[in-house]
């Protein structure tokens, strides 16, 4: 197989209810890194995006700024693209299903 690094980006307000399993399904499927933009969370959904980093790589970025979603994907581009062979966006709490455990990683 080869060594490629994926990585995905979302943008999320007031998930706390699905974010843990949205991430972990995610590091299941074979993302490297997960970037979770938070738009101005008045829940808990930092300390559920904290309490996954011991699954895998995930990053989070308070991202408050109102009708932003292109911003945080190009700001994630630009800043981590470099680090990647391919970075993909999700639209708030789609789920990208393969499968098998992986499969990104064959294209």
């Amino acid at each position: 197989m080869i060594n490629i690094k994926v990585y995905l980006c979302v943008i999320v307000k007031n998930e706390e209810l699905d974010i843990a399993e949205w991430i972990l399904f995610h590091l299941f499927q074979g993302f490297d890194k997960i970037f979770v933009f938070d738009n101005g969370s008045s829940d808990n959904t930092a300390n559920e995006v904290d309490l996954c980093k011991k699954y895998g790589n995930i990053e989070y970025i308070y991202w408050p700024e109102p009708y932003s979603q292109n911003k945080a994907y190009f700001h994630a581009v630009k800043q981590y693209g470099s680090e990647c062979d391919w970075m993909a966006s999700s639209m708030r709490m789609s789920f990208w299903c393969y499968q098998s455990r992986n499969i990104l990683k064959t294209f």
